[in-house]
């Protein structure tokens, strides 16, 4: 949508939310500039902080998963053998 568009559809908004009257079209289009102008300034101030964040905060790398490690032999002596009856 070009600006234009985009004011057109939010002062027709306006004129129908203050219920269609008459002799106010040029207030209805000014504040739906302002509107969309403020609405614009936040985007891009939005967007210049997220990228300034991003470039200070660098990406931390990626763990590579540790390799399983084989389970130590047990360093217990066998059990004894019962004796034979």
């Amino acid at each position: 949508m070009n600006l234009e568009h985009e004011i057109r559809v939010r002062a027709y908004t306006l004129w129908e939310q203050e219920g269609r009257s008459d002799g106010r079209a040029l207030d209805h289009w000014s504040r739906a500039e302002r509107e969309i102008a403020a609405m614009q300034e936040t985007l891009k101030a939005a967007v210049a902080a997220t990228q300034a964040a991003a470039a200070k905060k660098p990406a931390k790398p990626a763990k590579a998963p540790k390799a399983a490690e084989p389970k130590a032999a047990s360093a217990k002596k066998p059990a004894a053998k019962k004796p034979k009856a």
